[in-house]
């Protein structure tokens, strides 16, 4: 069984995913944990400059105020109006991104776990790079990524209020950052066929046990 967390900051998911490989191991299931998040190497040195033309902290984006992030964001949207300019970012990024995924792909396809579990991959790309750059529901890597995760037996979006996800976690750039994500996320999953909404807004305990029993753990299925 591959599953596939994903959310906004704040929502829970490393928690949560703690607490699901302590349970499976108690029951005696196998399982790995996969972190795969996007991280700039071929473009690294083009999105360093631009954050250090634009925010202070050398370019630290895990600690800019709010002004500053909003700040931040209205460049990349004035940016990203030149269609020349947004196909060539995104292209990059895209590129960039598909060359590190590749040995996880490679790691799934042959893993003898019994359980993967998944942290941060493919969704969280397209979030980010939706806020970045617009719509991209029409371009392939999009219509790629979705494939991908159709493939997985669940996709599951961690959903708390952003002013809930902001009260947990301190290096977050304001709440407009977690409105302007959680938006999209909830769009994305919807394109899914093996996507869930799990509730954590409320007793820890509920969204565990909503998980396992999506998992079928405990024989059951949850979808909404």
């Amino acid at each position: 069984m591959i599953i596939y967390l994903t959310g906004i900051d704040g929502s829970g998911k490393t928690a949560l995913i703690t607490q699901i490989e302590e349970h499976l191991a108690e029951l005696g299931i196998e399982s790995e944990r996969i972190w795969a998040r996007y991280s700039p190497k071929l473009a690294r040195f083009l999105v360093r400059g631009f954050k250090k033309r634009t925010i202070s902290h050398d370019g630290d984006y895990n600690n800019i105020s709010a002004s500053e992030y909003n700040k931040w964001q209205m460049r990349k949207k004035k940016l990203s109006e030149n269609k020349i300019v947004k196909f060539t970012l995104l292209t990059l990024f895209s590129i960039d991104y598909l060359f590190q995924i590749l040995p996880v792909l490679r790691k799934l396809r042959a893993i003898d776990k019994q359980t993967v579990i998944i942290d941060r991959f493919v969704i969280d790309f397209l979030a980010d790079q939706t806020v970045n750059f617009g719509d991209l529901s029409d371009t392939l890597i999009y219509k790629r990524f979705i494939r991908i995760c159709n493939q997985f037996d669940a996709v599951l979006f961690i959903s708390v209020r952003p002013e809930v996800a902001l009260s947990r976690k301190k290096d977050i750039p304001g709440i407009t950052y977690l409105k302007e994500r959680d938006k999209v996320y909830r769009d994305i999953i919807k394109e899914l066929t093996t996507g869930y909404i799990i509730d954590n807004n409320g007793p820890f305990n509920n969204a565990i046990k909503t998980i396992l029993k999506i998992m079928d753990v405990d024989g059951h299925d949850n979808r909404d």
